[in-house]
């Protein structure tokens, strides 16, 4: 069995700015996580298509528009912390953003 690599994102475009080179040249078993979005939203549909024959995952956290422009944070950090811990523990490899985006 391979290395179990995570890549773990707010939004549905940001794995494929920052990490699509990462994961398509390292032959990981990979699962693309993101933060926003639920299974049946167009976003997610999208990004189905793109990333056709990897395990996608959707956290379901709300997308706030107004935290962009805020730069503000809606999500609960809380609740996000633990569920993201909790996602992380099965994994050999988590590729991500750092605390200032990319």
């Amino acid at each position: 069995m391979g290395i179990k690599a995570l890549c773990l994102v707010a939004h549905p475009d940001d794995c494929i700015i920052f990490g699509y080179g990462f994961i398509v040249n390292n032959s990981f078993d990979w699962t693309i996580c993101y933060l926003t979005h639920n299974e049946n939203s167009d976003r997610a549909k999208e990004m189905k298509k793109f990333w056709n024959g990897y395990d996608l995952k959707f956290l379901e956290y709300k997308d706030n528009p107004s935290d962009l422009s805020s730069r503000v944070c809606t999500i609960d950090r809380n609740s996000a912390y633990w569920t993201i811990k909790s996602l992380v523990k099965d994994y050999d490899l988590v590729l991500t953003h750092n605390s200032r985006g990319e």
